[in-house]
């Protein structure tokens, strides 16, 4: 049965071999500040992958979605209005 050591959070970020591979990629959040987000764990010559950027916000897609639904812009007002929906124009 193989078995190995697990590594705590600040263990990991702190292994050389983590940095050596660039394993960890850092972005910017709007709300959160530094954001580290793991790389794709295979790289490909021919179809590059690549971390988009930082997790989306709460709400921050809420009208461009209700707009690809179909839903006019005097509903979604009415339904941020009601506090029903949140988030602002995207």
């Amino acid at each position: 049965m193989p078995c190995g050591k697990f590594n705590t959070r600040e263990e990991m970020f702190a292994d050389p071999q983590i940095a050596h591979n660039k394993t960890l990629e850092s972005h910017e959040h709007p709300t959160l500040g530094k954001w580290v987000n793991p790389r794709p764990p295979a790289t490909f010559s021919k179809t590059p992958s690549k971390v988009q950027g930082v997790p989306a916000t709460m709400g921050e897609h809420t009208v461009e979605v209700l707009r690809g639904f179909g839903m006019d812009e005097e509903t979604i007002a009415e339904l941020q209005a009601d506090g029903i929906v949140g988030g602002g124009a995207t």
